[in-house]
């Protein structure tokens, strides 16, 4: 097991501006059965065991409305951090991890998307356990839909998905690797996707595990929609002692 009691930080990313949500707002702000997204993530990360603390990236104009909420809603333990963010997620991903390094010298950090309200213990603890110091661990789902790719000329073709996965956050490894993957001067002028892409950039191996279905990326408005129905059927994915 790689975790052997090195601390585990998250970097939990809520500067986006999620304008695919149509909400003329920050999509984190929204509700959800009455609790805000993003609450509803920092609420089961803050309740996760092996996670020792928790550094909030959002946008400096938010940042009142963000602690606002919090206190509104109850203390999250594990914050010790709000800061802001950047322009772009690669921006904001480089500033939790300037703050991580600051205050931890050894053991695992973990990147966190705020809007996948619905992540378990059960896949932090599998991340956790595969990760070694070298490596990044990433939770994927094979694709089961057939897959089309669209050529310039107006023409389709299947692509084989045998090999193809979808890949969620949390993306976690070891704070060592910040430095060479992340804030090197060649790394600062790439704009990835995920963290995982500046692994590779790295040469560094990228480890995939099982992710979950419910672990979701509200993004759109249907996505909220499929959130309630969730939340309907899947009783350990409601906050224990704040909704019925």
């Amino acid at each position: 097991m790689a975790y052997k009691g090195n601390q585990v930080s998250v970097i939990l990313l809520a500067a986006g501006s999620g304008t695919r949500m149509k909400a003329g707002k920050n999509k984190l702000l929204l509700p959800i059965n009455g609790i805000p997204i993003l609450y509803r993530t920092l609420h089961r990360l803050d309740k996760i065991q092996l996670i020792d603390s928790i550094i909030l990236v959002c946008k400096t104009s938010e940042k009142e409305q963000v602690e606002n909420l919090i206190s509104d809603y109850g203390e999250v333990s594990k914050i010790k951090g709000i800061i802001p963010g950047g322009k772009e997620r690669s921006d904001s991903v480089n500033c939790g991890l300037e703050k991580v390094r600051s205050l931890q010298a050894n053991g695992f950090v973990m990147t966190h998307d705020g809007a996948r309200p619905f992540i378990t213990e059960s896949l932090v603890n599998c991340l956790i356990e595969s990760v070694d110091e070298e490596s990044i661990s990433i939770p994927s789902i094979k694709v089961v839909e057939t897959v089309r790719r669209q050529e310039p000329d107006g023409s389709t073709a299947v692509v084989d998905r045998q090999h193809l996965f979808t890949v969620q956050t949390p993306q976690v490894f070891h704070v060592k690797q910040i430095q060479p993957c992340f804030l090197d001067d060649d790394k600062r002028k790439l704009n990835l996707t995920d963290e995982a892409s500046y692994f590779e950039a790295s040469g560094k191996k990228v480890i995939m595990v099982n992710g979950e279905t419910w672990n979701l990326k509200l993004t759109t408005p249907e996505d909220v929609t499929s959130a309630e129905i969730l939340l309907h059927r899947y009783e350990e994915l409601k906050l224990s002692g704040l909704e019925n």
